[in-house]
């Protein structure tokens, strides 16, 4: 069994997809970021969470 580590992310879902999200990540200076699915969750109260050592693909920024 392998321990994942999720953290909180604030930052603004634009789309979501079967093949992952995209968000405005404001975290990382307002830059757009694609994750893939298994990556990211969303907990039970609705806030996004990012598994720790994901890979995110950069789409633009800065700026959402």
């Amino acid at each position: 069994m392998t321990n994942e580590a999720w953290i909180k992310n604030w930052s603004e879902i634009v789309d979501e997809d079967q093949d992952g999200i995209t968000i405005c990540s404001r975290q990382t200076g307002d830059v757009v970021l694609r994750i893939k699915p298994g990556d990211y969750r969303k907990n039970s109260d609705g806030m996004l969470e990012v598994r720790v050592g994901s890979r995110a693909e950069f789409l633009k920024g800065p700026d959402c």
